[in-house]
């Protein structure tokens, strides 16, 4: 499945040089004195945006309706050169990988276009129940992910992060941290299950199996020497 991806990126990224793409352009910036970082502290240095600084943010909502008024369509079809040179700055080495590294480095998400592609233009039109600024990330979420399964196929790469406590997560946008609707559009036709409620199934369940095993009819923690 995820030879589809690297087949791609591979043969994209040998035709032409990777590029930046430039989504945010600063006309102006002023530097400040403290702190100013170097190679030898290991600091970064700051900067303050003035007043006369323009940004040109292409991706946001705004904009995207602006340039393209109110069909959207054409903000997710992008030249497919373009979007092999994005992609290897979104997934730095991706055209390296072969498909065995792949799968051992991302967990890949297989995402229903059609049910992406409907929610980014009922977002853009229709959505009225969330604020301004929500819209606007839920949109960028949503454009990045659709651009990115468009260009692999219908697939998603998310690089795991697992947790000293057992969880894993993952870095940058993944199914587990966008918003709700976002998640049931790109799964698209999905089973959702609710842990909490989850959680109890599995003890009861648990619990059965065990008054099974052992013989014993009372399934209160007491008998059983269960820790819930």
């Amino acid at each position: 499945m995820s030879n589809r991806l690297v087949h791609r990126v591979g043969r994209s990224s040998q035709a032409t040089p990777a590029a930046v793409d430039k989504s945010l352009s600063a006309s102006h910036t002023k530097n400040l004195t403290p702190p100013r970082g170097s190679n030898l502290t290991g600091l970064k240095s700051r900067i303050r945006l003035t007043d006369l600084v323009t940004l040109i943010d292409e991706y946001s909502l705004a904009s995207a309706q602006l340039k393209y008024g109110a069909d959207l369509k054409n903000i997710l079809d992008q030249h497919p050169l373009i979007e092999a040179q994005w992609i290897l700055q979104l997934y730095p080495g991706l055209d390296a990988l072969d498909e065995a590294q792949l799968q051992s480095q991302y967990h890949i998400t297989e995402i229903d276009m059609e049910s992406l592609g409907r929610f980014i233009l009922w977002l853009s039109d229709k959505a009225c129940h969330f604020s301004q600024r929500r819209k606007e990330i839920i949109f960028r979420q949503a454009v990045l992910i659709y651009r990115v399964a468009c260009f692999s196929k219908g697939l998603f790469l998310q690089r795991p992060k697992p947790s000293h406590f057992g969880r894993t997560y993952y870095e940058g946008i993944s199914v587990q941290n966008v918003h709700r609707s976002l998640r049931q559009a790109m799964l698209g036709n999905c089973w959702e299950y609710d842990l909490v409620s989850a959680v109890v199934a599995w003890k009861l369940g648990f619990a059965k199996r065990y008054a099974a095993h052992s013989g014993k009819t009372d399934l209160s923690r007491r008998h059983a020497g269960m820790r819930w």
